[in-house]
């Protein structure tokens, strides 16, 4: 009777000892899956691998970012690019997911698609993409939709205040709205970013 006794004192040691070993097993993976999920941020429509610009033919030099309009009453938010090019498609600068998109979004100045980008770093920016308009063939990106680098989202349009043109954003907040297009202050400080500035730091990475 007492060898049984100390029989089931064993028992209990080696289970409480398997239990602990299980527990710190348990705890070294839910570790390691957290550090792994920190380093690879997820995203409902997959992570930035390729950044590029949503037309091509940029003229070398000319960025307007930031510059002051006395006509609009402030620093211009966003990179006016495609001029006279009415009509041309316009593509996604990288796979995200549609945030925005209203073919009147900006009234007269026409429509807006917004494009949620998550970098591997696990960063956000707001790809905009304004002053476009749809076409029998070509028509905006419900919310919702996951694009890819070079999906056409809208085409070049013709804003009434204006040649025709896209007004192109990078920003990292907004991603239900338009936005204003200008803004008093310095739009660094406000949240946007240099479009050229950032796809060329992005490509050196």
């Amino acid at each position: 009777m007492g060898r049984g006794f100390r029989g089931g004192d064993g028992s209990r040691r080696q289970l409480a000892i398997r239990v602990r070993l299980w527990l710190c097993i348990t705890l070294v993976l839910l570790s390691s899956v957290t550090h792994i999920s920190a380093q690879q941020p997820t995203a409902p429509c997959g992570v930035v691998d390729e950044l590029d610009y949503p037309i091509d033919g940029l003229v070398p030099g000319y960025n307007d970012f930031g510059l002051y309009r006395q006509r609009f009453g402030g620093n211009h938010t966003g990179l006016d690019i495609g001029f006279d090019r009415w009509g041309d498609p316009v593509y996604a600068a990288a796979r995200g997911r549609v945030t925005y998109s209203d073919p009147a979004g900006w009234g007269t100045e026409k429509g807006v698609v917004v494009i949620e980008h998550t970098f591997p770093d696990g960063s956000i920016a707001y790809g905009v993409y304004g002053h476009m308009e749809e076409s029998d063939t070509i028509l905006f990106p419900p919310v919702g939709t996951c694009v890819e680098r070079g999906t056409v989202v809208g085409t070049i349009g013709w804003p009434s205040r204006g040649r025709p043109h896209l007004h192109y954003e990078l920003r990292n907040f907004l991603p239900y709205d338009g936005g204003p297009g200008y803004v008093t202050d310095n739009p660094l400080d406000e949240g946007w970013y240099d479009p050229l500035d950032f796809t060329a730091l992005w490509r050196v990475k």
